[in-house]
């Protein structure tokens, strides 16, 4: 009961999934840990939208721009408003403290601007070659998954930079439970994407895996830990990676 309550705060907090009003401190531990499997809700909305698209034969830039608001609306944008608040402070070049406060300011500067602008331009274009190639469902639904494994991870396991925020309601240390959901993810996925795509398969998990670990690293640098914007930053930037590698390598179909 406590996991089918920690489901429903999952969908509640990162997807716009209408679930019961249902809160339970006790199974708030699992939210986050529940977090790669709320990454199936905007990975089948896209994958139906690709699908339906294609189907309707619209034009090539117009199913890609209904794709690309699917993946993003299925999560409220919630992810993408992590991006902009990271780069704002990101890339500001001040001292940790000043990136800290710029990271807590709900105010929109021109980096948040750029960096959501550039990033949606490259899965824009991304999404324009893969709504031209045969559809296939498992990409859709690897890559939120894979993204969403790393995001969780880097808030279970960092220590927290912000004392307000979900993020900051978790340990640093967590016990072992809460992270094999991630974990396993981050470890079956790469397997079952090589089963399914071949090398090219792999090479897009891969590829994931590199820019979110990246990514991760680069804010821990930065910031001294993690935060749910910081989180969202990884998320985001690792599924660009990813839409970007499979786009290049058609073999994955």
């Amino acid at each position: 009961m406590k996991l089918v309550k920690a489901w429903w705060m999952t969908l509640g907090m990162f997807t716009i999934v209408p679930v019961p009003p249902v809160w339970d401190e006790d199974a708030k531990p699992w939210v986050v840990p529940l977090l790669p499997l709320a990454g199936l809700f905007p990975g089948f909305l896209a994958a139906g939208v690709a699908w339906f698209a294609s189907q309707a034969d619209f034009s090539q830039l117009l199913e890609s721009v209904l794709v690309l608001l699917a993946w993003h609306l299925g999560t409220g944008f919630i992810h993408a408003d992590g991006l902009m608040d990271t780069s704002d402070a990101l890339f500001s070049r001040a001292s940790r403290e000043k990136r800290l406060a710029i990271l807590k300011d709900p105010h929109v500067g021109s980096f948040a601007v750029i960096s959501l602008s550039v990033v949606l331009l490259l899965q824009l274009a991304a999404l324009e070659t893969l709504t031209s190639q045969t559809y296939i469902l498992w990409p859709w639904l690897a890559i939120p998954v894979l993204s969403r494994s790393w995001a969780s991870l880097a808030v279970l396991l960092t220590p927290k930079v912000l004392t307000d925020g979900y993020a900051s309601q978790f340990r640093s240390t967590q016990k072992i439970r809460f992270i094999l959901i991630p974990l396993a993810a981050l470890a079956g996925l790469p397997i079952l994407t090589f089963s399914l795509g071949g090398w090219a398969g792999l090479a897009v998990a891969s590829l994931l895996s590199v820019a979110a670990a990246s990514a991760w690293m680069t804010l821990q640098r930065s910031f001294g830990g993690i935060s749910g914007d910081l989180a969202g930053f990884i998320l985001v930037i690792s599924e660009t990676a990813a839409l970007l590698a499979w786009a290049m390598i058609p073999e994955v179909f």
